[in-house]
């Protein structure tokens, strides 16, 4: 419905009935599918876990999620959302069991803007306060924590960001592209620099 809207709404008067195209939503199956295919034929091989390494001070680390939901005829988000009472408490029983601090954030910082605005705030934010964490890893409401014996620490291990030389900043990559649903950041001047854009 998003890619419709966005379509019959681009600018500019067709000359004729002829040139006025509109949306068909068969449009975006072939998009879905030439993208998936290109994502197939152009991504790296699954990685094999590795983990943490024993003796090693592990990374202070919180997870933080949005869990925010008003009614929204875009969305069709009604005025009783479950999705909290379902996402929440995975997220807080992973975040418990490996001794992370959970912060769940029900309003957004900014809520004249886009949701993703809001993420990068809160991940900023985290980093300016007084008992600043080592690692934010940032959550989507409509996420879940499925392989609960997998730590963060492990995530950073496998991807080399375990030590002070490592990358700074990890997303999570779907056939669409980059998907911002768990973004993992490290605090450093790098981090904060590239939040404040």
């Amino acid at each position: 419905q998003a890619m419709a809207r966005w379509w019959n709404q681009l600018p500019g008067e067709p000359t004729d009935m002829a040139q006025l195209k509109r949306y068909e939503s068969r449009m975006q199956v072939e998009y879905t599918i030439v993208v998936t295919q290109l994502h197939g034929a152009l991504q790296t091989p699954r990685r094999p876990l590795v983990h943490f390494p024993m003796g090693v001070a592990k990374p202070r680390i919180e997870v933080h999620s949005i869990c925010t939901y008003r009614p929204d005829p875009t969305s069709n988000t009604g005025s009783e959302c479950p999705l909290p009472g379902l996402s929440v408490p995975n997220h807080q029983a992973y975040a418990d069991r490996h001794g992370y601090k959970y912060v769940l954030h029900t309003e957004l910082p900014l809520p004249d803007r886009e949701a993703h605005y809001s993420k990068m705030l809160v991940i900023h934010q985290a980093f300016l306060s007084a008992d600043a964490p080592d690692w934010v890893f940032f959550i989507d409401c409509d996420a879940f924590f499925t392989d609960t014996s997998t730590s963060l620490p492990d995530i950073l291990a496998t991807y080399g960001a375990e030590g002070p030389s490592g990358p700074h900043f990890l997303v999570a990559e779907d056939p669409g592209g980059i998907n911002t649903g768990t973004l993992l950041f490290r605090r450093s001047d790098w981090t904060l620099v590239f939040l404040e854009r």
